[in-house]
């Protein structure tokens, strides 16, 4: 998690866009941008559910965004008591104002998310130059923020990399010293019962030059964990480090896993996942020839579910990208 201005509560920025839950940071609310309410995003469930559970909000679209818990709350339990489902409700706001009441309706078997294993052998543990590499990447994207100077990251070399000078040279020290323990943090990923240990060791591997973890991370399962963080740093090292494979088969098992993730009734989960996909589409228009039907519909649910401008907007643009190639011919 990262913070956003100088605010006390902890926001996932995605792009211009941070995302509050509701039930963990209530208490904290008390001064947010100055905004609008916009609407209501459902994510779960059938166009019927969403539409009656839209009716269930008291909110109206153009009014003041006022930050009370109490009220937040209120409509929260409005919701799960009138549907009878597990939600989780969340503030998902735009830089330039606009704010939307998210609903989550969580499916009643979560058996989709991989369970850690036993392992025979001793837990790997980060280590400590890692550790703190890492800690001063965090602190330094924090300071950034804090201060609404959010800088560019962008992937090169085979690395992650920024254009803060500061933040850059711990960059290249993390290029030098992750790839020396690629077995490390898979290990982490695959055996440790610490979520956040798991999360460490996903965002590292955005350093790691092993272009073969993308493989590794699909086919053991890794990017199903059960932890919202730990999955959000899986799809975003998939997004930066799949431009260094070159087979296409593990290009095309990736983009199907990222389409089961988009599928997630999860704003984070569903946001990263469609950037992901995007990102795959637009560096190589023939690669979304491998969106399947399954996926094609899942993104085609998004585009037409979703109020969000991103949402919606990036679901709509991957299928213009898939539109665009089925126009070409087949090169043989």
């Amino acid at each position: 998690m990262k913070k956003y201005k100088n605010i006390t509560l902890c926001f996932l920025l995605i792009a211009n866009v941070f995302f509050l839950p509701v039930a963990s940071a209530l208490d904290s609310i008390e001064e947010l941008f100055n905004g609008t309410w916009e609407g209501v995003e459902v994510m779960g469930c059938d166009y019927q559910t969403s539409n009656y559970v839209r009716t269930l909000i008291p909110l109206e679209k153009g009014s003041q965004f006022l930050p009370d818990r109490k009220k937040l709350k209120s409509w929260c339990d409005i919701a799960k008591e009138k549907t009878g489902k597990e939600i989780k409700c969340s503030v998902i706001g735009y830089v330039e104002g606009k704010y939307y009441f998210g609903i989550e309706i969580i499916p009643g078997s979560m058996e989709r998310f991989r369970s850690i294993p036993q392992n025979s052998k001793q837990i790997a543990f980060l280590p400590e130059i890692l550790n703190d590499l890492y800690q001063r990447w965090e602190r330094g994207f924090s300071e950034h923020m804090q201060k609404d100077t959010v800088p560019k990251q962008f992937y090169q070399d085979g690395y992650l990399q920024c254009s803060d000078p500061t933040l850059q040279l711990v960059s290249a020290k993390l290029a030098q010293n992750t790839p020396n323990y690629n077995q490390v943090l898979l290990d982490i990923l695959r055996y440790s019962n610490n979520p956040d240990e798991r999360t460490k060791a996903a965002t590292l591997l955005s350093w790691s030059k092993h272009p073969s973890n993308v493989d590794i991370i699909i086919n053991e399962n890794l990017i199903n964990d059960a932890d919202d963080n730990v999955r959000n740093e899986l799809v975003r090292t998939i997004s930066y480090v799949i431009n260094d494979v070159t087979d296409e088969k593990v290009i095309e098992k990736s983009i199907l896993a990222l389409c089961r993730q988009a599928g997630l009734p999860s704003h984070s989960d569903r946001t990263k996942a469609l950037a992901a996909i995007l990102t795959i589409v637009h560096n190589n228009k023939n690669h979304a020839s491998f969106i399947n039907g399954e996926c094609e519909r899942e993104i085609n649910y998004i585009s037409q579910m979703s109020i969000l401008p991103n949402v919606a907007g990036t679901a709509k643009e991957i299928l213009r990208h898939m539109k665009s190639e089925s126009s070409y011919p087949n090169q043989s």
